[in-house]
Protein backbone atom coordinates (compact mmCIF):
# COMPACT_ATOMS: atom_id res chain seq x y z
CA UNK A 1 0.00 0.00 0.00
CA UNK A 2 2.82 2.39 0.84
CA UNK A 3 4.44 1.78 -2.55
CA UNK A 4 1.19 2.11 -4.48
CA UNK A 5 1.28 -1.43 -5.88
CA UNK A 6 -1.19 -4.28 -5.68
CA UNK A 7 -1.15 -7.99 -6.52
CA UNK A 8 -4.10 -9.13 -8.66
CA UNK A 9 -4.87 -12.11 -10.86
CA UNK A 10 -4.08 -11.88 -14.56
CA UNK A 11 -7.70 -10.91 -15.26
CA UNK A 12 -7.64 -8.10 -12.67
CA UNK A 13 -9.56 -9.81 -9.87
CA UNK A 14 -8.57 -9.82 -6.20
CA UNK A 15 -6.22 -12.59 -5.12
CA UNK A 16 -7.78 -15.36 -3.01
CA UNK A 17 -6.20 -16.60 0.21
CA UNK A 18 -5.26 -19.90 -1.39
CA UNK A 19 -3.54 -18.16 -4.29
CA UNK A 20 -1.76 -15.78 -1.89
CA UNK A 21 -0.45 -18.71 0.14
CA UNK A 22 0.70 -20.45 -3.05
CA UNK A 23 2.43 -17.25 -4.19
CA UNK A 24 4.25 -17.01 -0.86
CA UNK A 25 5.41 -20.64 -1.07
CA UNK A 26 6.64 -20.13 -4.63
CA UNK A 27 8.35 -16.90 -3.57
CA UNK A 28 10.25 -18.86 -0.92
CA UNK A 29 11.34 -21.35 -3.59
CA UNK A 30 12.65 -18.44 -5.66
CA UNK A 31 14.72 -17.32 -2.69
CA UNK A 32 16.05 -20.84 -2.08
CA UNK A 33 17.22 -21.12 -5.71
CA UNK A 34 19.43 -18.06 -5.22
CA UNK A 35 16.98 -15.73 -6.94
CA UNK A 36 16.84 -17.40 -10.34
CA UNK A 37 13.07 -16.98 -10.43
CA UNK A 38 13.44 -13.23 -9.93
CA UNK A 39 15.57 -12.89 -13.07
CA UNK A 40 12.46 -13.46 -15.17
CA UNK A 41 11.09 -10.14 -13.93
CA UNK A 42 13.90 -8.39 -15.80
CA UNK A 43 12.98 -9.99 -19.14
CA UNK A 44 10.40 -8.14 -21.26
CA UNK A 45 7.58 -8.31 -22.24
CA UNK A 46 6.05 -10.20 -19.30
CA UNK A 47 8.16 -8.67 -16.50
CA UNK A 48 6.75 -11.24 -14.07
CA UNK A 49 8.79 -13.30 -11.63
CA UNK A 50 8.45 -17.07 -11.57
CA UNK A 51 6.18 -17.05 -8.51
CA UNK A 52 3.79 -14.72 -10.37
CA UNK A 53 3.77 -16.94 -13.46
CA UNK A 54 3.09 -20.10 -11.45
CA UNK A 55 0.22 -18.59 -9.46
CA UNK A 56 -1.30 -16.50 -12.26
CA UNK A 57 -0.79 -13.15 -10.59
CA UNK A 58 0.60 -9.81 -11.63
CA UNK A 59 1.76 -6.74 -9.68
CA UNK A 60 0.10 -3.51 -10.81
CA UNK A 61 0.70 0.15 -10.00
CA UNK A 62 -2.41 1.71 -8.45
CA UNK A 63 -1.11 5.27 -8.27
CA UNK A 64 -2.23 7.32 -11.27
CA UNK A 65 0.42 9.65 -12.64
Amino acid sequence: MALGIRVVTTDGQAVSWLRAIGRTLCYNLDVLTLGIGFLLAAVPPAKRALHDMVTGTVVVNIIKK
